[in-house]
C-alpha cells in the first residue's frame, strides 16, 4: 500500500497491526515523537543548505502524521 501510495490504506494496516498497543504508548511512540520531529524539520529547513530527513512510514501516515503537522505549519509536502 505504501509503495503504491495509498496512505489510508497503509494507515488502515498500521492501525490493525497496532490496535492492541495502549493509547498512551501510541501517543507516546507516534504523536508525541512526530510534534517533536515536525519542530525540528521547522528549525532545519529555516537555515541554509539542504536539509534531509527520514522517518519511519508509520510517522507519514494517518492523523497526527509528521505530514499534517508541516502542513499544518503552512509547508508544501509532497510524495515523491
Amino acid at each position: 500500500a505504501w509503495l503504491k501510495g495509498d496512505a489510508a490504506e497503509t494507515g488502515r494496516l498500521n492501525r490493525v497491526n497496532t490496535r492492541d498497543i495502549h493509547e498512551d504508548i501510541h501517543r507516546a511512540a507516534l504523536v508525541v515523537r512526530n510534534a517533536d520531529w515536525t519542530n525540528q524539520i521547522e528549525t532545519m529547513m529555516q537555515g541554509s543548505g539542504t536539509a534531509f530527513v527520514a522517518v519511519g512510514a508509520a510517522h507519514l501516515m494517518d492523523q497526527d502524521s509528521v505530514i499534517d503537522m508541516l502542513r499544518a505549519k503552512g509547508f508544501t509536502v509532497e510524495r515523491l
